[in-house]
């Protein structure tokens, strides 16, 4: 009898002390992350009548402020970049950002083809406080890094990127930075049906100015190609495992075109589109674009509390938000890597004080996750590579 009684005092002390293990836990947690995962939205679950965010806006004024050469964006990743730093912030910051996002959640994509990462990289004399870490490492998957350096940083993006971009800030940006934060994406895709090397040739292509540079012209015809027949004509492209889709376009005006985007023209697209026998030419080009002036383009989008990023440190402030993409898209398919980072200063040095020592015609076109329409890249292409002889 003596036995059973420490046995179930045995097993009523194991549930005891379970519960209670389970309640430390709980309680130790940050509680406004709740609800965490209930902030994004899955790919699989996407309906046509989701209220999703494609950044248009924010594209736009960033090619506004941009000169009139080769541009691409990832405004995936601009998102996502805006979504960690809105956690930062309960007030002012975090209201800004949510109305610039429209209030929308941020779209998780699964697609074998793109890769995404998150890393926050902390000056260990500053510190961090903790619920920003747990939100990083738990809400956004990111990596926690207690150094601060520019190594560290540029080391971390040319792995994300595979080596595509490897440079993004100097020692000199991180001169009594707190910590900097940082999102990476990079795609590699093959075309469903490749362009064949021995068809790439010679062209010209007419630059907006009149004139006319040779270049690797890529040529294929595609039997059953989905051919975009409204008032701006073009085509889409699948990649392989039709995940990921290439669209290009052809406007008369590209100044026009991209300030008069919307998401009703890029919902419409589907709709314009005819199945015909296209001989098609797409010139092989690659290039590289970079914004460090991105912050400027958030204040003028609305987002001026720069210093309210109360859950991740006190007295600091955003000091520098910059952008770098890079395009190479051949016969084989496409690569695309870019990155959006944000460093934060501690407040004795005031963010003004800051300086910084440091077709055959052009074409608009961008990259888009097929089951989500979410825009991946959106670029312009006004001169591609020059020709090269024999370097397919």
């Amino acid at each position: 009898m003596n036995n059973k009684n420490v046995i179930i005092g045995g097993i009523i002390a194991f549930f005891l002390i379970g519960t209670l293990v389970i309640i430390v836990n709980f309680l130790m947690k940050p509680t406004r992350l709740a609800s965490v995962e209930e902030e994004y939205i899955e790919d699989e679950t996407i309906v046509e009548n989701d209220n999703l965010f494609n950044g248009i806006n924010i594209v736009k004024e960033i090619y506004n402020n941009s000169e009139k050469s080769n541009f691409l964006v990832s405004p995936y990743s601009i998102e996502y970049f805006l979504h960690m730093l809105k956690d930062s912030s309960t007030g002012s910051l975090n209201q800004e950002i949510s109305t610039l996002l429209e209030n929308t959640k941020l779209v998780k994509i699964n697609n074998q083809d793109v890769y995404l990462g998150n890393a926050i990289f902390i000056n260990p004399i500053y510190g961090i406080k903790n619920e920003y870490s747990y939100i990083i490492k738990n809400k956004y998957n990111g990596e926690i890094f207690n150094e601060l350096s520019a190594d560290k940083i540029n080391n971390w993006v040319s792995s994300k990127t595979n080596k595509m971009i490897t440079k993004v800030v100097d020692d000199s940006d991180l001169v009594d930075a707190n910590f900097a934060l940082l999102n990476a994406i990079y795609m590699d895709a093959k075309w469903e049906e490749e362009f064949a090397c021995e068809r790439t040739i010679k062209e010209d292509f007419t630059k907006l100015d009149g004139n006319k540079i040779p270049v690797n012209m890529m040529h294929k015809v595609v039997s059953n190609a989905q051919y975009i027949d409204g008032d701006i004509k073009g085509i889409i492209l699948p990649y392989k495992d039709h995940k990921l889709e290439f669209i290009g376009l052809l406007p008369e005006d590209i100044n026009s075109f991209v300030n008069n985007l919307s998401d009703d023209y890029l919902n419409s697209i589907n709709n314009q589109v005819i199945n015909k026998k296209v001989s098609l030419a797409l010139p092989r080009f690659n290039y590289e674009y970079k914004n460090d002036k991105l912050k400027d383009v958030l204040g003028n989008l609305g987002i001026k509390s720069f210093a309210n990023l109360d859950v991740a440190c006190d007295d600091c402030f955003l000091g520098k938000v910059f952008h770098k993409a890079k395009i190479e898209l051949d016969e084989k398919g496409t690569k695309a890597a870019a990155v959006t980072g944000g460093v934060v200063y501690k407040n004795a040095v005031s963010p003004d004080e800051i300086i910084s020592l440091d077709f055959n015609k052009p074409f608009v076109y961008f990259i888009r996750d097929v089951a989500t329409k979410k825009i991946l890249f959106f670029g312009v292409t006004y001169e591609p590579n020059a020709y090269e002889e024999g370097s397919c």
